[in-house]
């Protein structure tokens, strides 16, 4: 990673998808955590712009309405406690996938 960052990057992103079946409340699943944890093994000049969070279910998953529902809100919150962006649930469909790596880049640009 450090070769292909060698000069200060213009822009740059985080597509980071978050399991919602997991404890909503974990305080070591928070997203500050993780990104936290990622900025320490980037190069000092690599700079991130834009986070985007993807809320995910893993596959086979039946949470009732209300998990969900409490589980979304609780990941919001930390969507904006950490200036992030956040998508809907992905419903599986492989053009969802694209729409959402669309949306991240169109922030990265967008942004300063």
């Amino acid at each position: 990673m450090d070769s292909w960052c060698t000069n200060q990057c213009k822009k740059a992103g985080i597509l980071y998808m978050h399991n919602i079946a997991s404890n909503p409340f974990d305080a070591n699943l928070k997203i500050s955590e993780h990104l936290r944890a990622f900025r320490r093994t980037l190069p000092r000049n690599f700079a991130i712009n834009t986070v985007h969070v993807v809320p995910t279910m893993a596959l086979g998953a039946k949470l009732p309405a209300e998990r969900v529902d409490v589980s979304i809100t609780a990941l919001r919150g930390q969507a904006v406690g950490v200036d992030a962006t956040m998508s809907t649930i992905p419903d599986g469909r492989p053009e969802m996938a694209w729409d959402i790596v669309q949306e991240l880049l169109n922030k990265c640009e967008n942004r300063n």
